[in-house]
């Protein structure tokens, strides 16, 4: 099995279309929130509006703190050669491309100057 412990960056490609998604969702998160704000607003007052958007606002800002959390906790368990214990990864072939799309590289054994007789 291959371990997949050194980090490299992200194909600038990847990089890009993972950026475009970022700031579609944001804008339509912010969207959603401005919408709820407004109907809200219209039937039952600036007060409730503006209690009901800081509460979306709290928790979108704390699923975003529980999702950084995740995404660090994957980084380290796949750092850390963790994956090949994880039987989802036994089961799935194309693991290691989807791997090297996000920037990890297998990390080949090196040969010492003993084993090599010099």
């Amino acid at each position: 099995m291959a371990k997949y412990t050194k980090r490299s960056h992200i194909l600038p490609k990847f990089r890009i279309v993972l950026y475009l998604i970022l700031f579609t969702c944001g804008g339509l998160l912010f969207g959603s929130i401005v919408w709820v704000f407004h109907r809200i607003q219209t039937r039952f007052g600036d007060e409730l509006a503006e209690v009901a958007a800081a509460l979306m606002s709290i928790l979108i800002l704390a699923l975003i703190t529980v999702g950084m959390r995740a995404g660090w906790s994957l980084d380290r368990f796949i750092r850390h050669r963790r994956i090949d214990l994880w039987r989802i990864h036994q089961s799935i072939r194309p693991t290691g491309y989807f791997l090297s799309l996000l920037g990890y590289e297998e990390v080949q054994p090196q040969l010492s100057l003993l084993n090599q007789g010099l």
